[in-house]
């Protein structure tokens, strides 16, 4: 069975959760991040701790190209993901991407890998 890998492109926005579940500070102090799919594909694990991001390069406010690579899954957390930024996007290059990578998608991964209910979604 293949891991997944894909490269995307995302702005990096704070996350506050919902009234029914506020987010919280990490143990770095550090309020988490959601990744808006801009172009491309990606998984619908999203959201990222602060100091996730933070090491990633991943600053709220900017667009990146990125790439997602899957990971040793966890039994508590299921699959998991390595994201990481290839490059910061000034406004003519993420119009570009955007023509390049297509409309976003995102990647139904709480199923396990393989499961025939994964799919892309849009």
């Amino acid at each position: 069975m293949s891991k997944l890998a894909v490269t995307f492109v995302a702005s990096v926005k704070m996350y506050n959760g919902s009234a029914e579940k506020p987010a919280v500070v990490d143990s770095g102090d550090k309020m988490p991040v959601i990744l808006d799919v801009v172009a491309g594909k990606c998984p619908n694990k999203r959201v990222l701790s602060g100091t996730v991001a933070e090491r990633a390069g991943m600053e709220s406010g900017k667009a990146y190209l990125m790439k997602v690579e899957e990971i040793e899954s966890d039994a508590q957390y299921g699959r998991q993901f390595r994201y990481s930024t290839i490059k910061e996007l000034g406004f003519s290059e993420l119009l570009e991407a955007m023509s390049h990578f297509g409309a976003p998608q995102t990647i139904d991964v709480l199923e396990p890998a393989g499961n025939p209910k994964e799919a892309y979604t849009a």
